[in-house]
């Protein structure tokens, strides 16, 4: 896939590791070679038939990200990108605007980064990770501070080649997104200036292990941006749901916040900042044309939305920033 390794190819150029460009090139031609997917040919010759036009705008540095209109496409290259776009179903993160299409997605992140980005330290320059990153829509925002670069790994396959279809206009020298999880590259020397683990750490059977292999990636005085699901002290020290919580079947740990910053502590982590706190509503995570199965107002209990549909306390999140 011409497009694919070229995306790399200047990726590489970007990093301030050998150890970490090698680690990645051996994941590329993995990927390549395994095509890690039962659509994964499909879905190359989807990417390789999208529209081939410069857009006339990119926007970054705003709640949609937006990449050119509707003048930029004759009206056969529209209806073929609208029908690809909705190949790639579920968009869980976003929102877009491709050429005039609005992607409506499940998840409103642009209310999370609102949340975060005034508590951001300076990123210019900073080699940046994003750990279960989606689709990359927080990668993108993290642009309009001028990293280094940035690396989003996530495990899901469609979100790949969904950062791929915007790749292919925005063509972002400094970011790529990899299908991998955070365990193939924990063996390196620390090469990261801030990384984000956002909506991760309650999907690990060992949390700390989580935060110790991030805190073992990070320069000195590396950040670590931390957001997850928490539990009001009142009801405990650590919710272990079983067999779900909201629906999802891989839900671990969900901690008070003293005890998550007892975790931070004992993962060596310092200057740790509780910077907010939420409840998880139905105006940032819905059903939408663009994630059309069930959502947030399917997982709570529909007499009380205090609560999940499984009787625990309903989605709180929490962030913290911490310092190695």
């Amino acid at each position: 896939m011409n497009t694919m390794n070229l995306l790399f190819e200047k990726f590489y150029h970007s990093l301030n590791s050998d150890e970490l460009r090698f680690r990645l090139k051996s994941l590329e031609d993995f990927m390549l070679q395994n095509k890690m997917h039962g659509n994964w040919e499909k879905w190359v010759e989807q990417i390789s038939s999208l529209p081939q036009i410069k857009p006339s705008s990119i926007h970054l540095n705003q709640n949609i990200i937006s990449v050119g209109n509707n003048d930029d496409l004759s009206p056969s290259q529209q209806k073929h990108l609208k029908q690809t776009l909705e190949l790639f179903l579920p968009w869980r993160k976003g929102p877009y605007q491709l050429f005039d299409i609005h992607i409506d997605a499940e998840w409103r992140s642009d209310k999370k980064w609102d949340r975060i980005s005034q508590h951001l330290p300076s990123l210019k320059d900073k080699a940046i990770l994003d750990i279960g990153c989606g689709n990359g829509y927080h990668c993108w925002r993290v642009q309009e501070h001028k990293p280094l670069f940035t690396l989003g790994l996530d495990l899901t396959i469609i979100y790949f080649f969904q950062f791929l279809i915007f790749q292919n206009y925005i063509q972002q020298d400094n970011f790529a997104l990899f299908p991998f999880p955070l365990e193939e590259i924990i063996n390196l020397k620390p090469w990261c200036d801030f990384a984000f683990s956002m909506g991760v750490l309650y999907h690990r059977k060992n949390p700390l292990e989580h935060l110790k292999q991030i805190h073992d990636l990070l320069n000195k005085e590396g950040y670590l941006l931390l957001e997850t699901l928490y539990i009001e002290e009142s009801s405990g020290t650590i919710l272990q749901p079983k067999p779900r919580y909201a629906r999802m079947r891989n839900v671990h740990h969900i901690p008070s916040c003293t005890t998550l910053e007892a975790w931070l502590k004992e993962c060596q982590y310092r200057n740790i900042q509780q910077i907010h706190t939420c409840e998880t509503t139905t105006k940032e995570q819905r059903s939408t044309p663009w994630m059309p199965g069930s959502s947030l107002k399917s997982f709570l209990d529909p007499h009380n939305p205090k609560l999940t549909i499984e009787g625990y306390p309903a989605p709180r999140r929490v962030v913290y920033l911490a310092q190695k």
